[in-house]
């Protein structure tokens, strides 16, 4: 786990890099789904609501919804991992983020505090 970002309890994260948000998802969120990947995400311009749904992840059975760590909104979105979502699985932290977004960062988790909460989860892979 990467201890700059901060992490939402949803399995997302955030972290300020170059005057936006970069949000991204976590191993955890992605462990739980097996098989193929597919990433749904907004588009640039589109506005994230904090704690509401702004994406999905699809994999074999199994949808998963995408909830905002923060709010504002979308600057950019990252093509390759709606190609590849395997992007998620191989590096997600920097090659698999998802979205810039314009906004606020508000006070999530930190990487500890992540670690601490979820650690006893039977799908935890600390990455």
């Amino acid at each position: 786990m990467d201890d700059d970002l901060r992490y939402s309890t949803d399995h997302c994260w955030g972290a300020e890099r170059a005057g936006s948000i970069t949000v991204g998802v976590t191993p955890y969120l992605v462990s739980r789904a097996n098989g193929d990947l597919r990433c749904h995400l907004p588009a640039v311009g589109d506005t994230l609501t904090l704690a509401q749904p702004f994406g999905a992840l699809e994999a074999t059975k199994l949808t998963v919804d995408l909830y905002a760590p923060c709010e504002g909104t979308v600057t950019d979105v990252n093509a390759a991992v709606l190609e590849d979502a395997s992007l998620l699985r191989r590096d997600p932290w920097e090659a698999g983020w998802m979205l810039r977004v314009r906004g606020r960062l508000p006070p999530l988790l930190t990487a500890a505090a992540y670690r601490a909460r979820f650690a006893g989860a039977s799908t935890w892979k600390a990455s």
